[in-house]
């Protein structure tokens, strides 16, 4: 919050985030693991600290893996006994943990590294996570998503539930096409972004059709990439001096759904972020109108408007406009803290 009568660091719990790094995004040619390391070695040197420091790594499959580049099995520990610290003296005393759900998983992750802080007093741990997504054949990485009656499971499932927003609120066609050109918009502004201009409505709606509601530029941007954060205790940045450019965890709420569910499961709750988001709230003892930037899931577009709608930034059903409205504000030269990165459908998605 920009309030400068709010010290961030006294509002934090046991756990601070003591450095970031993240790769560049696109199709790179490097293993998921290459990438990782990358990204872990950026955030240890972010942080000021060694491989050594590390008492704990958590991570998430890669969907891109191989059988060479087992990423897709135990993650955690192939990460952990690449870079030594398992094999390390002592490293019998190293905690892995591998999360997987879905898209949800860097936060969960996140979650996981507080509770090892605090159950298992590590003191530091890294949470990593990585993929190739974009390198892959497009029909290795269809093959990968499952089946549903013949279409990819993932972007046959999302189209499902936009097709419910539809038909129950009323959304239009070319509100839900507006959020890549949003993320388009946004991602104009980030260097490191794979969309490189601005996405038009009418190249959104001409692009090819990938189901009956969802077009090949309402597909989030399949990337390369990977990237890291260095979670500590309180208490080990502070021996460290390391507090005053520390990021404190205020609070991670979580909530589950139906995995792949049938159209008749399909409802304002298949996505249940209003449930994980007011946990979180109620955690960091944090309003809405308190916060100043909001990072939303926007795998699809029919994602970004439920989670707008979830949040509270909208009403339910009014998800659609306000990305209209948004990129007329955008147009305006106004700013507009909601994915200012581009999202996943604009700055890009290594899952």
């Amino acid at each position: 919050n920009n309030d400068p009568s709010i010290n961030m660091v006294e509002l934090g719990g046991g756990a601070v985030i003591a450095g970031c790094g993240q790769t560049r995004l696109g199709k790179l040619g490097e293993t998921a693991g290459t990438l990782v390391k990358e990204a872990l070695d950026e955030a240890l040197a972010d942080a000021g600290l060694q491989r050594e420091s590390l008492r704990g790594l958590i991570s998430m499959p890669a969907l891109g893996s191989n059988a060479s580049n087992a990423m897709d099995f135990m993650p955690a520990h192939k990460i952990a006994t690449d870079l030594g610290l398992l094999t390390r003296p002592g490293g019998q005393d190293f905690i892995c943990r591998t999360v997987d759900c879905g898209g949800a998983s860097p936060v969960v992750a996140l979650r996981e590294a507080c509770t090892l802080l605090r159950e298992e007093k590590l003191g530091c741990v890294a949470v990593v996570g990585g993929d190739v997504v974009g390198s892959m054949q497009t029909n290795d990485f269809l093959s990968r998503l499952g089946n549903n009656s013949g279409s990819p499971a993932i972007p046959s499932k999302y189209d499902d539930f936009a097709r419910w927003h539809m038909d129950t609120f009323g959304t239009t066609r070319e509100e839900l096409a507006s959020v890549p050109v949003f993320m388009s918009m946004q991602a104009a502004k980030n260097p490191d972004a794979m969309s490189k201009g601005q996405v038009t409505l009418t190249g959104v709606l001409n692009s090819g059709k990938i189901a009956s509601a969802t077009n090949l530029y309402e597909c989030a941007k399949r990337a390369d990439g990977a990237a890291a954060l260095i979670v500590t205790s309180r208490g080990f940045a502070e021996d460290r001096g390391m507090l005053h450019h520390c990021v404190p965890i205020l609070g991670v709420g979580e909530a589950s759904a139906a995995y792949m569910p049938d159209k008749s499961q399909i409802g304002v709750h298949s996505l249940p972020i209003s449930l994980a988001a007011h946990r979180a709230l109620e955690k960091s003892k944090t309003s809405l109108d308190q916060i100043d930037w909001f990072g939303l899931y926007d795998c699809f577009p029919v994602a970004f408007v439920s989670a707008l709608e979830q949040v509270g930034l909208c009403g339910y059903g009014e998800g659609g406009k306000w990305v209209k409205g948004a990129c007329e504000a955008l147009s305006r030269g106004e700013k507009v803290g909601v994915n200012t990165h581009g999202g996943l459908l604009g700055a890009g998605a290594p899952w």
